[in-house]
């Protein structure tokens, strides 16, 4: 029976370690703020698969020289990145889209 009784402890343990490695840690973001989200997706014809997306988001710049936003965007797939219908500079690390907005953009005027 003592053995058993371990057994269970141990499983116990491991699964609680498990639920606390998991929890979610959320980023505190404090040189700008999401205002609004507009996405319109493309669907093929079987409605299996998106063909094609587009995502505009507007943002609220809280602190000046904001150099770098830097959006949760996932493993999506981005061909372009404009600011105000320009071009802007763009690149993807895992998880996250980082955009370097044009000078002029990055004060909290705008």
């Amino acid at each position: 029976m003592t053995s058993l009784r371990r057994l269970l402890l141990s499983a116990l343990l491991l699964a609680s370690a498990t639920f606390a490695f998991a929890a979610r840690s959320e980023r505190v973001i404090n040189t700008w703020r999401p205002v609004n989200y507009n996405v319109a997706i493309t669907l093929n014809d079987g409605l299996t698969e998106i063909t094609r997306a587009r995502t505009e988001v507007s943002l609220q710049i809280l602190k000046d020289n904001l150099t770098t936003v830097d959006l949760d965007f996932g493993e999506l797939t981005v061909d372009a990145v404009t600011i105000g219908g320009k071009a802007t500079k763009f690149d993807q690390t895992p998880g996250l889209l980082n955009v370097w907005p044009a000078q002029g953009w990055l004060d909290s005027n705008h």
